[in-house]
């Protein structure tokens, strides 16, 4: 039995408008939380595919962004400060590790110090310190991986991919020891 598969039509882009601008950037945000340059990366994407069909500079069309944005953020709809705790949150009760959050929110365009910020204040909200924190993470991480001591059946012989699969997500020496080796001592 053969299947027909056609291909979706993309629909033609609107022209941009300045209300234009703010109705996709406000769906945007309602779907989507977002860094400040991470919504300017998207919403510029948007801009020139528009710009490209209609035969326009896309150029003539960032002054307009550049309005929508700092609207947004006096509406207090884009805010770096807050996106960047939440991700934070979110982030470690996956289990990454500290540098791997700096280096997913680095990504989407938030400063190292305010990162720094971020974890600072979420430590201060959990009440722990960092070590306890980025402890906590390993091991959930281990947990959801099922390294170590989470293993069914356990399996000595996995215990150094183990840790080099911790290190690669940016654990300590220490911490990876500390997480896999509660397994073997016990």
């Amino acid at each position: 039995m053969e299947q027909n598969f056609t291909k979706r039509k993309r629909r033609k882009p609107r022209k941009i408008t300045q209300s234009y601008l703010e109705n996709s950037g406000s769906y945007y945000l309602e779907r989507y939380g977002s860094s400040t340059e991470n919504f300017r990366r998207v919403m510029r994407r948007k801009i020139k595919r528009s710009a490209d069909f209609h035969e326009q500079d896309p150029e003539e069309f960032y002054p307009l962004l550049e309005q929508v944005i700092e609207k947004f953020q006096k509406l207090k709809i884009l805010n770096d400060d807050v996106y960047c705790f939440h991700k934070v949150r979110s982030l470690r009760g996956r289990g990454n590790s500290s540098r791997m959050i700096q280096s997913k929110l680095v990504q989407k365009g938030l400063s190292p110090d305010q990162i720094n910020d971020a974890i600072s204040k979420y430590n201060q909200d959990m009440d722990i310190n960092n070590k306890e924190s980025e402890l906590e993470a390993a091991r959930t991480y281990a947990r959801k991986r099922r390294f170590g001591p989470y293993r069914q059946p356990p399996n000595p012989d996995r215990f150094e991919k183990d840790m080099a699969a911790m290190a690669r997500a940016g654990f300590s020496y220490e911490i990876v020891k500390t997480v896999l080796d509660q397994e073997f001592s016990t």
